[in-house]
């Protein structure tokens, strides 16, 4: 132990004379570097003591959070994306009062991406692996829908920059960025965790909106901004549609871990974890959700294995507490004037539109996005008493409110086979796991299954609603 000591202390010791007897040159750019360090150090702390001292305490923790994350991102990509996953919703509006011109997941996925290259090429590891027919499929639909489609013209650093935010955050970047951080099986468990978690955040941020009828971020930014007349709670998510899938997918979670745990306490974590987020779906107010979520839970009754149990007892207490509860949810009048909301005349509205735009472009459709763009051409809206300044259309009447319209519209037969492909190529590739995947690990076929469940809940909804892929991304 003494000899140790003494030659750490040797080492410290030339080390020192060696700084000391270094040419003055040398000193005086260690000098500068230091003196600079200690300037911007300096600066640095000025800048947040004037923010403190003008109230804007919320900027200061933002750009403290963000450093935080771009340190860990570097040394672990995964637990950047995992970090990120949670908080992005949290504080994207936080980026965007900044002032800031892109999108702050745009900034974090490809930071995390050029890590990961740079990683594979230090370790001399990057290569181009086989794809399955769903990616292939995936990469197919990203070079129909966001290249071909789109005639990208880049002019300038600008119009660079947007299109790699679109390419970073579309449904193939995505995935094939997030899957190259999952490098272990934990890493899988782990994410799964974040997903409840992140339920939670948002189930807690739902029901605090139903307690003051404001938007979850009124508190922040100091003025009440009001859930409006239907009073539909959608938290960080900020629309019912995504808010009440990413709760369906947490509620799964939950009780996919409860079946694997033996000791108490967790389980009790995870029912009122579940117990949360089925009170925010509820206040999500939004007939959609509601039935992605039954559907869900048909179909884990349905294929699961070893989980099987925990779907029949919940829909035994489903069928007993349901006649106490559904008597009393009807006496509410949000949840009474949306789920018997009549809106079958402005949906056949906006399906004609979509039709009249698929019988005029059937092959390749009217374009990704020019959905909103192209409805004055196809639609008579001579009909409707509100309308927009920009469309001369209500936005309600601008947007399909049907996934399979709204591709068929875009992006025409070609683009609809290629997108709905990815749902029913990644179905059918989770189907196969289900043989050859053990049912007694918690990785195994009954999460699968889960995949299974929640993208069947989906694609039935999507009959009557929009989607953001990038949800499915997460299932997957």
């Amino acid at each position: 132990m003494n000899t140790k000591i003494s030659a750490i202390l040797n080492r410290t010791t030339v080390g020192s004379a060696k700084s000391l007897l270094a040419p003055l040159w040398r000193r005086a750019i260690r000098a500068i570097v230091v003196l600079i360090g200690l300037a911007l150090f300096v600066l640095a702390e000025k800048r947040i003591a004037n923010m403190i001292s003008s109230g804007d305490f919320f900027t200061v923790v933002f750009w403290h959070v963000i450093a935080i994350i771009a340190f860990v991102t570097i040394a672990y990509p995964f637990w950047g994306y995992a970090i990120w996953f949670f908080i992005s919703k949290l504080i994207s509006l936080f980026f965007m009062s900044l002032g800031a011109k892109y999108n702050p997941d745009f900034l974090m996925i490809g930071f995390i991406a050029i890590i990961l290259v740079l990683k594979a090429l230090g370790k001399k590891t990057l290569s181009i692996k086989k794809f399955s027919s769903a990616e292939v499929c995936l990469l197919l639909y990203f070079v129909y829908s966001y290249i071909l489609r789109d005639n990208i013209r880049i002019g300038g650093l600008a119009n660079l920059a947007g299109v790699l935010n679109t390419w970073i955050l579309c449904p193939a970047g995505l995935y094939f960025i997030v899957k190259n951080t999952i490098t272990e099986k934990k890493h899988i468990i782990y994410l799964m965790l974040v997903i409840i978690l992140v339920g939670v955040t948002w189930a807690l941020f739902g029901i605090y909106e139903q307690w003051t009828g404001n938007w979850w971020i009124s508190k922040v930014v100091g003025v009440d901004l009001s859930l409006g007349g239907d009073k539909r709670s959608s938290g960080p998510a900020g629309h019912y549609y995504l808010y009440g899938n990413m709760l369906i997918l947490a509620i799964l979670m939950c009780l996919h871990f409860y079946s694997w745990q033996k000791r108490w306490l967790p389980k009790v974590a995870l029912v009122l974890s579940s117990g949360v987020c089925v009170v925010g779906l509820y206040f999500g107010y939004s007939r959609a959700p509601y039935i992605a979520f039954i559907i869900s839970l048909f179909v884990m009754l349905a294929l699961t294995r070893k989980t099987r149990r925990i779907y029949i007892g919940i829909w035994a207490v489903i069928g007993l507490i349901s006649l106490v509860i559904i008597p009393v949810m009807l006496h509410s009048p949000q949840f009474r004037e949306r789920l018997f909301a009549n809106t079958v005349d402005a949906r056949v509205y906006i399906t004609n539109t979509s039709i009249n735009m698929f019988k005029a472009n059937m092959l390749f459709g009217v374009g990704r996005e020019k959905y909103q763009e192209s409805v004055p051409t196809y639609m008579d809206y001579r009909h409707l008493r509100s309308t927009n300044p920009k469309t001369g259309l209500t936005s309600y009447y601008s947007r399909p409110h049907s996934e399979y319209f709204g591709k068929l519209a875009e992006l025409g037969i070609v683009g609809f086979v290629l997108y709905f492909g990815i749902f029913f190529l990644f179905m059918s590739r989770f189907m196969r796991f289900r043989s050859s995947l053990s049912k007694d690990d918690i990785v195994g076929a009954d999460l699968a299954m889960l995949a299974v469940a929640y993208t069947s809940s989906i694609l039935f909804t999507m009959i009557t609603d929009e989607f953001s892929i990038q949800m499915f991304m997460y299932a997957i």
